[in-house]
C-alpha cells in the first residue's frame, strides 16, 4: 500500500508564511523539521531546561515575538524614526529574545581578504545583514556596497550570498528587513536564488501561533552553527535531505522508464492511431525513431513542469487580456492541474481530453497562443520534433498513468512505499542526470500485432545492465566535483580574459568558448553557463547603471545569452544531446523569448573518431588502415596496402620537393558559419531562419573537399575489405586527388561515397570541420568533462545481451565462440533446439545478426587501429595510443589538443593517467611542458560515484600553464581537497628527480610525504636512470617471467623428481625469508611455523616442480651461474604490512609474480642492495608510487637506491653480517653464505633476534639517506610527529599488528628508534664477522658453589657480557651504575630485569665478575672487557639481553647528561659573593 506524502495542492511545500527557493532543503525534509519530526528535535537538542516542554518554550517565544512586532509595526510609518536603526533593533531583539541567539552584537562589516561586507549584526556565530524595513531584500541600495569592490550598489540578499560564497568561516547567514527574514547558505551558483524565507509580517502581524511554532523549530539558535567542528543541525537536515533526494531521483529514474512504457504502449493501443501503426509496420517510422519521439515527449513534459512551477512560463504582461489568458490556461490546460488528478482512479478513463489539451499546449508553445498566454518557443516544441505523436491520440488512462510516474516518485520504506512529489521547481542537473542514466539502459522492443511496447530486460527477455552505460562509460558526476573543476579551469580563464580586455569586458566574456566533449545530460555545461552568467549579469548591471546590483531576471537574461554564445558540447549518444539541449533551454529560459538555436553548438558525434588537425591529411592514409580486421579478405588488404604504399612514397617525395599542393583551408565555410552565429534569435521566425541557414551550411560543408578527404582517411579504416568492394576503398591516391580538386574516376568517386556513408554510420567527428569558428581562433578556451572510462574493444557478452540471449548466456568464451560460428551459418537455433521446427526466416535473421556483430566488432577494431597510428604517420594519439587503449586516455589527449594554448581544461579521469605505464608519455608531456596545473586524486571509499567500485581511484585533472603543479592524493571526500596539509606541489625538475624514466606521478598523502620523498631522491639516485649515461651502476638485468604460471603450465610437474627443482611462487617468499609459506598435500598454501623455520634442514614444498635442465637453459640466457637468485614480489599494495618484499632464494624455478634481478657486482654489495630494498625508508618511498596492486619493473627502476660505490668498507662491515644472519637460516642457501665468505652452519631462526637485526639495518639506512630522528619517527608513524588526524599513513597494518599494550608505539617502531639512538651514541666503524652462536637457554642444573649458581646469575652474566660488548671496557662501578639505571616506561622486556639484577647488591656480584674475568681472559687489575670473543659460546644471552643492555646504556648516559646540565645551571645561578658566604656559613 502506497502512502501519499505532501499531497496538498501546493507543488512542493505546505507551510504557510514560509517560502523555500532553490535546493537549500528538500521540501519534504523541511516539513518534517517544521513539524518536529526530524532528527535532533528533543528538549535536550534545543537546550530547554529540565522540566520545561518545547511547547512551553515556543509559546513563551511567541508572546515575546508578538510584543516586539507590535512595537516595531507601530513605528513603520513614522518619518521621525530612522528606519534602518529601528529595523536593526527589532531583528536583533527577535533573534536574541525569541530565537535564543547569544550574544547579539552590532558590527560594521565582515572582512574577507580585501573585501569588507556590510554586515551589521553578529548573532552567535551567524552573520546577519539587516536592511531598512522600507527596502526589499532584493532591491539594490548604496549602503550595501561591498568595500573593496567596484560595485556601488548591492541588494542585501546579494551581499550576504557573496559573503557566504567567499568566506571559509561563514557557511550560513541571515538577511532581514523586519518584514521578511531569509536564511541563506554558501551556494555554488548565484543564477538561481537559494534561500528559506519567513513572512514575519504575516506570521507575527496575523498572530499565527501554529506557524510560529514551525518557524521556531526551524530557526532556533540551536539549529545554527556552534563552536567546534561538528556539523550544525541545518547541515544534518541537508544531509538527510540529500539522502532522501537520492531516493527521489532514483524514483524519478524509474518513473521515466515506466512513463515511456506507458506512453509507448498507450499510443500503440489507441484505436484512432492506425496511421502510427502503419508507419511502424512499413518502416517509414523505425522503432528507434518512435522511441526518440517518446523521449522528446518526456523532455517536453519535464520542461513544462519546471517552468510552470517556477512561474516563468507566461510572458510578463499584467493586461486584462493576459490575466484572462493565464486564468484560462491554469483552469483547463496547465500540466500542474494533473498533478493531483493523476492519483484519482475515476479520472483514468478511455476518453482522451487530457491529451488533446496537451496537444493544444504543444502547438501553442510551437507558434504562440495569445488566448492561453503561451509564448512561441519553437525548439523542443517545433512540429518536426514529435510529428507522429502530435497527430496521435492517447486515452486518459495512459496519459494520467504516465503523468503519475513523472510527477510522483515511489520511495521504498521497508516493506512499504510512499509517493513523494518530484520537486520540478528546483530541479537541477541531478534530476536530468538521473533521467540520462535511465535512458542509457533502455533498448526498446515493439510487438505490433499485440500492440505492445517494451524494453529488453524489463518487459522482454535479455539484459541491458551496464550495456549502454558501459558503451558510453557514463557515470553521472556529482555537483561537488563539477564545482571544483569550474574553480580550477573556468574561473582563471574568466579572470584572464577580463584583465586582457578591460575596455570591453562584456564582449570579452561572451567570446569565451566552453566545451564538454562527452557532455551527457549537460551537467558541466550548465555549471559553466551559470558561472559565466553570474559574471555577465554583474558586468551588465554596471553598464546599464545598476551599479553592481543584479536582479533574478538579469541572471536569466545573462544565462540565455551565455548558452547561445559560449556553450558547446559533443556526445555520440543522440539522446544525451537532446537531454543536454533541454537542460540548457530550461536553465536559459527567459519569459516571452523563444528557445535558442543550439544545433550548431551541441552536436552528435564520436569525439574520439575523426581528425582534430587537418594537417594529418598531408601524411596520407597510414598503412595501418589496411590491416585485416574481422570479416576482411587478407588478399584484398594486401593489394590495397601495396597500392597505398606506392601512393605514400609519391606523396612523401612531392612534400619534400613542395610539389604537392593540398588545400587545407575553407575560408568560405568559416565565413558562412560566423555569419550564422550573428543571426538574431528574438522570435521563432528568426530561429527558423537561423536553422535553415545552418542546414544550408551543413549541406555545403559535408560535401566540401576537406570533408571528403577527411572521410576518405577514416573510411579506409572503417570500410570492410572484401573482393566485392575492393574498388570502393579509398587510398592515399583518392585523398590527394580530392584535396587537389582533381576530377576523380568512377571508382574513386564510389570510394568517397562509401567512406562518407561509413563515417556517418560510425558518427565520425572532425573537430575543425564541426567547429571551424572555434579552431580558427586556436581552440576552446575551456574544456570540461567526465569522459567515458572504458576499453575500445567490443565485449561480446554485452553486444549480444540485448540481441540474442543464447549467445550472451553461453557458459564461457569457448562456448560463446562456437555459438557465434553457428550464428554466422544460420544454424544456431537448429543446433541448440534440434527438436523444434525451424523456419528459413530465422536462419536468415541469425546471419543478419552475425553481420551486425561483425560490423560492430570491426568498427571497434578500426577505431583501435586508428588510435594506434604513430605521430610520424600523422596519428591523432601519439601520446596515448599505446597497448589496450582506454577511452579515458584518448579523451585526455583529445582535450589537450582541442583547448587553446592560453586556455584551460578540467576533467575527471582515473588516477592511472598519472601513474600507469601506458599513459606515461602523455603525463610526461604535460608535466615537462608545464601544462599541468593540478591533479586532485580521490579514492572512491565514500562512494562519490555509487556505481563505481569503492577501491577505484579517479582524479580531477586541470591543464593550462603553470610552473608548478599542485596535487592532492588519497582524498575520499571533496572537502578534503582544500586541506592545506594534503596539498603539495611539484616542478618539472622534481618530476624528473622522482620518476626520470617515465615522468609519471608519485601519489603522496600529505605535504610532509612529498617533501620527505624529494629529500630521499636527492640523497640517492634511482636504481636505473635510462636517460643518463652510466645510469645502471648495479649492472642490472631483469627477468619478469622466468616461468609464466599460465603459459608455461605444460612444463610443470606435480611431483618431485631426481632432476626436478621446486617452483617458487611469490606468496612463498617474504623479506629476508625464502621460507615464508609452503603448500600442503591438499593443495592449499600456509605459512611456515616457527618450529619449522628453526629446522635448518626444512625446505618448502611447492605446488609444482620444473625440470632442472629447463631452468638452467633459461638462466643461461641471462648469463646467471650463481646457485641463488634475488628478486621481489610483484603483487603488493601500498597499505599492506610491507610493500617492497625482496629476498634471496635458492636456485629454483620462479613464477611470474616474483620478478628477478641479476646484479653485475660482488655478493657483499648485492647483500647491501637487498638490505636497501627491504629497508623501511625505501618501503616508504615505494608506498608513494604503488597506486594499485602491482610493483612493476618500471616502478622499481625509479626508487632511490644507493649505488654500489656508495658503500664504504665500514658500511659493508655493518650491513653484510646482518643480511647474512637474516637470510642464511637454512642449508639450501649455503652457496649464498659461501659467496659472502661464511662457511659456518645456518643461523638460528630467532624472531626476536631477527627483529633487532632488521631494526639496526633500518636505522642504519635511515642515516645513510640523511634523515633526522624526527623524519625517521615520521616514517614509522606520522601521528607520532604530526599528531592524530594528520592525513597520512605509512605502516598502519604493521602498527596495528605490533602495537605495545598501554602505549601508542609498536615493536618495530621502538626497536628502530632504539637502534637509531645507539648509532647516535657511537657510530660503528667496524663490525666483526658473524658471532659464534650464544647459549640461548639456561643450564639444566646449577651445582652448589659454582658460578653461575642460579638462573638469575646466568642471565645477569649474559646481560653484563652484552653491556661490555656495546659499551666497551667497564670497571666495577661503571657496570653497577649502568645496570642500575632507571629505564623509561614501556621499555621492552623490562619486566624480567628485576629478577636478573637480584644478585647485584649481594656478595654474588663479585663471584659473577670474577667468573667473567676468567672466562674472558681479563686480569684483576684491568677493567672488564671482551678479549676472547669465542668465549661468548659459554655465556647465556638472547635478544632480551642485547636489547636491555642497549637500553640501560642509553638510560645511564641520559641521566649523566641531565645531571651535568643541573650542575652547570646551579653554578651559573649563584653570584660570587653568595658562594663565599655559603662556604663560611
Amino acid at each position: 500500500m502506497k502512502r501519499i506524502r505532501n499531497s496538498k495542492h501546493q507543488a512542493t511545500l505546505n507551510l504557510p508564511t514560509i517560502q523555500l527557493e532553490g535546493s537549500l532543503f528538500l521540501p519534504d525534509q523541511l516539513e518534517k523539521a517544521a513539524q518536529g519530526r526530524a532528527q535532533g528535535q528533543t528538549e535536550v537538542d534545543y537546550g530547554v531546561p529540565k522540566g520545561v516542554k518545547l511547547k512551553d518554550e515556543y509559546s513563551r517565544a511567541f508572546q515575546i515575538a508578538c510584543a516586539q512586532w507590535q512595537h516595531f509595526a507601530a513605528q513603520l510609518d513614522r518619518a521621525d524614526v530612522d528606519a534602518h536603526r529601528l529595523t536593526v533593533s527589532f531583528v536583533s531583539e527577535l533573534l536574541r529574545d525569541a530565537l535564543g541567539y547569544t550574544p547579539v552584537q552590532s558590527t560594521t562589516s565582515v572582512q574577507v581578504a580585501t573585501m569588507a561586507y556590510p554586515v551589521n549584526v553578529l548573532a552567535g556565530r551567524m552573520a546577519v545583514l539587516v536592511a531598512p524595513h522600507n527596502v526589499a531584500l532584493d532591491d539594490a541600495d548604496s549602503r550595501f556596497a561591498i568595500a573593496g569592490s567596484s560595485n556601488r550598489k548591492k541588494s542585501a540578499f546579494q551581499v550576504m550570498q557573496e559573503l557566504l560564497n567567499a568566506s571559509p568561516d561563514h557557511t550560513w547567514g541571515i538577511v532581514s528587513n523586519g518584514k521578511q527574514l531569509r536564511l541563506l547558505r554558501d551556494a555554488a551558483s548565484l543564477t538561481r536564488p537559494t534561500y528559506l524565507e519567513y513572512d514575519l509580517a504575516d506570521l507575527l502581524g496575523g498572530q499565527r501561533y501554529a506557524e510560529f511554532a514551525n518557524v521556531w523549530r526551524l530557526m532556533h539558535s540551536s539549529r545554527a552553527p556552534q563552536s567546534g567542528s561538528a556539523a550544525c543541525v541545518w547541515e544534518q537536515w541537508r544531509e538527510a535531505g540529500k539522502a532522501e533526494g537520492t531516493r527521489v531521483r532514483a524514483g524519478l529514474r524509474n518513473g521515466v522508464e515506466k512513463a515511456l512504457l506507458t506512453f509507448g504502449e498507450g499510443f500503440l493501443q489507441h484505436p484512432a492511431n492506425d496511421a502510427l501503426r502503419a508507419a511502424l509496420h512499413d518502416g517509414s517510422l523505425s522503432k528507434d525513431a518512435y522511441f526518440q519521439q517518446l523521449l522528446r515527449l518526456i523532455y517536453r513534459l519535464i520542461f513544462v513542469f519546471t517552468v510552470e512551477e517556477r512561474g516563468v512560463l507566461h510572458p510578463v504582461d499584467d493586461s486584462v487580456e493576459a490575466l484572462a489568458a493565464r486564468k484560462a490556461y491554469a483552469g483547463g490546460y496547465a500540466l500542474s492541474r494533473l498533478r493531483e488528478l493523476c492519483l484519482k482512479r475515476r479520472a483514468r478513463n478511455r476518453h482522451d481530453d487530457h491529451w488533446q489539451a496537451i496537444r493544444i499546449v504543444w502547438r501553442g508553445l510551437a507558434h504562440g497562443q495569445a488566448r492561453l498566454a503561451l509564448p512561441a518557443l519553437g525548439g523542443l516544441f517545433a512540429e518536426d520534433q514529435c510529428p507522429q505523436l502530435d497527430a496521435a491520440s492517447l486515452h486518459n488512462t495512459h496519459m494520467l498513468a504516465g503523468m503519475q510516474h513523472l510527477r510522483w516518485a515511489v520511495i521504498a520504506q521497508g516493506n512499504a512505499s510512499s509517493l513523494t512529489p518530484v520537486d520540478y521547481r528546483n530541479m537541477g542537473p541531478e534530476e536530468l542526470g538521473s533521467v540520462y542514466e535511465s535512458l542509457l539502459e533502455l533498448v526498446p522492443t515493439i510487438d505490433l500485432p499485440a500492440r505492445r511496447f517494451g524494453f529488453v530486460g524489463i518487459t522482454e527477455e535479455g539484459s541491458t545492465a551496464g550495456n549502454a552505460r558501459k558503451t558510453s562509460g557514463s557515470y553521472y558526476t556529482p555537483d561537488s566535483l563539477v564545482q571544483e573543476l569550474i574553480k580550477s579551469a573556468l574561473d582563471p580563464v574568466i579572470e584572464q580574459r577580463l584583465m586582457a580586455h578591460a575596455n570591453n569586458p562584456t564582449q570579452a566574456l561572451l567570446s569565451i568558448r566552453v566545451m564538454d566533449p562527452a557532455c551527457g545530460s549537460g551537467h558541466f555545461l550548465l555549471a559553466a553557463a551559470r558561472r559565466l552568467a553570474e559574471k555577465l549579469a554583474e558586468l551588465r548591471s554596471v553598464e546599464t547603471g545598476q551599479e553592481g546590483a543584479v536582479r533574478p531576471q538579469d541572471y536569466r537574461h545573462a544565462l540565455r545569452e551565455v548558452v547561445a554564445r559560449c556553450i558547446f558540447g559533443v556526445d555520440r549518444n543522440p539522446m544525451a544531446i537532446e537531454l543536454a539541449r533541454t537542460a540548457l533551454w530550461l536553465e536559459g529560459f527567459e519569459e516571452g523569448r523563444p528557445l535558442s538555436f543550439l544545433d550548431h553548438h551541441l552536436q552528435v558525434g564520436d569525439a574520439l573518431l575523426g581528425l582534430i588537425d587537418l594537417k594529418a591529411l598531408e601524411f596520407g592514409i597510414a598503412k595501418d588502415a589496411f590491416k585485416p580486421l574481422s570479416g576482411d579478405d587478407k588478399e584484398v588488404c594486401k593489394a590495397l596496402t601495396k597500392a597505398n604504399t606506392a601512393a605514400l612514397k609519391q606523396l612523401a617525395t612531392e612534400r619534400k620537393s613542395r610539389q604537392a599542393r593540398l588545400q587545407l583551408e575553407d575560408t568560405h565555410g568559416l565565413t558562412q558559419l560566423r555569419a550564422i552565429e550573428t543571426l538574431p534569435e528574438s522570435s521563432t521566425t528568426e530561429i527558423e531562419a537561423k536553422a535553415q541557414a545552418y542546414a544550408l551550411y551543413l549541406q555545403t560543408a559535408r560535401t566540401s573537399h576537406l570533408a571528403a578527404a577527411a572521410n576518405a582517411l577514416l573510411g579506409a579504416y572503417l570500410l570492410p575489405k572484401t573482393s566485392a568492394n575492393a574498388e570502393a576503398i579509398p587510398t592515399t591516391t583518392t585523398l590527394v586527388l580530392t584535396l587537389q580538386g582533381s576530377t576523380l574516376q568512377t571508382g574513386q568517386q564510389a570510394a568517397l561515397a562509401a567512406a562518407q556513408a561509413a563515417c556517418q554510420q560510425a558518427r565520425v567527428f572532425h573537430w575543425p570541420l564541426a567547429f571551424p569558428q572555434v579552431f580558427a581562433q586556436g581552440g576552446f578556451d575551456c574544456v570540461l568533462g567526465n569522459p567515458p572510462w572504458e576499453r575500445i574493444k567490443l565485449q561480446e557478452e554485452e553486444f549480444f545481451a540485448t540481441r540474442h540471449r543464447d549467445v550472451a548466456g553461453a557458459r564461457n568464451k569457448a562456448e560463446r565462440t562456437k555459438r557465434i560460428q553457428w550464428l554466422s551459418e544460420g544454424m544456431l537455433a537448429r543446433h541448440l533446439y534440434p527438436d523444434l521446427a525451424q523456419v528459413t526466416q530465422e536462419d536468415e535473421a541469425e546471419k543478419s545478426l552475425y553481420d551486425e556483430f561483425i560490423t560492430a566488432r570491426r568498427t571497434a577494431e578500426a577505431a583501435s587501429l586508428f588510435a594506434h597510428v604513430g605521430g610520424k604517420d600523422g596519428g591523432r594519439y601519439p601520446l596515448t595510443g599505446i597497448g589496450d587503449v582506454n577511452t579515458y586516455a584518448l579523451f585526455a589527449e583529445t582535450i589537450l589538443q582541442i583547448h587553446s594554448g592560453n586556455g584551460r581544461a578540467g576533467f575527471i579521469v582515473p588516477t592511472g593517467i598519472a601513474t600507469d605505464d601506458s599513459t606515461k608519455a602523455f603525463f610526461g608531456h604535460i608535466t615537462q611542458q608545464s601544462r599541468l596545473v593540478s591533479l586532485y586524486d580521490i579514492e572512491n571509499r565514500d562512494a562519490v560515484f555509487p556505481s563505481v567500485h569503492r577501491s577505484f581511484k579517479f582524479c580531477l585533472l586541470t591543464l593550462g600553464t603553470a610552473n608548478r603543479a599542485e596535487f592532492v592524493c588519497f582524498a575520499s571526500q571533496v572537502d578534503q581537497l582544500s586541506d592545506p596539509r594534503r596539498r603539495f606541489t611539484l616542478s618539472p625538475d622534481e618530476f624528473r628527480l622522482i620518476n626520470p624514466n617515465t615522468l609519471t606521478c608519485a601519489v603522496f598523502r600529505s605535504t610532509r610525504d612529498a617533501d620527505l620523498t624529494k629529500k630521499l631522491y636527492r640523497a640517492a639516485p634511482v636504481l636505473i636512470n635510462e636517460a643518463q649515461e652510466g645510469g645502471n651502476p648495479w649492472g642490472l638485468t631483469f627477468h619478469t617471467r622466468l616461468f609464466h604460471m599460465a603459459e608455461d603450465s605444460h612444463l610443470f610437474l606435480d611431483q618431485a623428481g631426481v632432476d626436478a627443482v621446486p617452483l617458487y611462487e611469490a606468496k612463498m617468499i617474504h623479506q629476508f625469508d625464502h621460507r615464508w609459506a609452503t603448500y600442503t598435500p591438499s593443495g592449499d598454501s600456509r605459512e611456515l611455523s616457527e618450529s619449522e623455520k628453526r629446522d635448518a634442514n626444512f625446505s618448502i614444498t611447492p605446488r609444482y616442480w620444473v625440470d632442472a635442465e629447463e631452468l638452467d637453459s633459461r638462466l643461461e640466457k641471462v648469463k646467471w651461474s650463481k646457485n641463488w637468485l634475488i628478486g621481489w614480489r610483484d603483487i603488493c599494495r601500498a597499505t599492506d604490512y610491507r610493500t617492497l618484499i625482496s629476498s634471496v632464494i635458492p636456485r629454483a624455478a620462479i613464477g611470474n609474480k616474483y620478478l628477478l634481478m641479476f646484479p653485475g657486482t660482488t655478493p657483499d654489495r648485492i647483500a647491501a642492495l637487498l638490505a636497501n630494498l627491504d629497508s623501511l625508508t625505501c618501503d616508504f618511498v615505494v608506498r608513494q608510487k604503488v597506486g594499485g596492486t602491482s610493483l612493476t619493473l618500471f616502478t622499481l627502476r625509479q626508487i632511490p637506491v644507493f649505488a654500489p660505490e656508495h658503500y664504504t668498507p665500514a658500511d659493508l662491515a655493518f650491513i653484510v653480517p646482518r643480511v647474512l644472519e637474516l637470510t642464511y637460516t637454512a642449508r639450501d642457501l649455503c652457496d649464498w653464505a659461501k659467496d659472502l665468505n661464511f662457511d659456518g652452519p645456518p643461523f638460528a631462526f630467532d624472531p626476536d633476534r631477527r627483529a633487532v637485526l632488521r631494526a639496526e639495518l633500518d636505522a642504519y639506512y635511515a642515516r645513510l639517506y640523511g634523515l633526522t630522528r624526527d623524519e625517521l619517527r615520521y616514517i614509522l608513524d606520522p601521528a607520532d610527529v604530526m599528531g592524530e588526524g594528520y592525513p597520512s599513513e605509512t605502516f598502519r597494518v604493521l602498527k596495528n599488528k605490533e602495537r605495545i599494550p598501554g602505549t601508542k608505539q609498536y615493536r618495530t617502531q621502538q626497536l628502530v628508534l632504539a637502534a637509531w639512538d645507539a648509532l647516535e651514541v657511537q657510530q660503528p666503524t667496524t663490525t666483526p664477522a658473524p658471532k659464534p652462536v650464544r647459549r640461548r637457554a639456561p643450564l639444566p642444573i646449577y651445582a652448589e658453589g659454582t658460578t653461575p649458581a642460579s638462573t638469575a646469575e646466568d642471565w645477569l652474566a649474559g646481560l653484563l657480557f652484552d653491556v661490555l660488548q656495546q659499551a666497551g671496557p667497564c670497571d666495577d662501578n661503571q657496570l653497577r651504575r649502568i645496570v642500575g639505571a632507571r629505564l623509561p616506561a614501556g621499555t621492552p622486556n623490562a619486566e624480567v630485569l628485576q629478577a636478573w639484577l637480584a644478585p647485584v647488591n649481594t656478595e654474588r656480584w663479585g663471584h659473577i665478575c670474577s667468573w667473567l674475568r676468567a672466562l674472558l681472559g681479563v686480569p684483576v687489575t684491568a677493567p672488564l672487557s671482551i678479549r676472547d670473543a669465542q668465549a661468548q659460546a659459554e655465556v647465556l644471552g638472547d635478544h632480551r639481553t642485547e636489547a636491555l643492555a642497549r637500553a640501560l646504556i642509553a638510560a645511564r648516559r641520559h641521566q649523566e647528561s641531565a645531571l651535568a646540565e643541573v650542575l652547570v645551571g646551579s653554578t651559573s645561578e649563584v653570584r660570587p659573593g653568595e658562594n663565599r658566604d655559603k662556604s663560611y656559613g
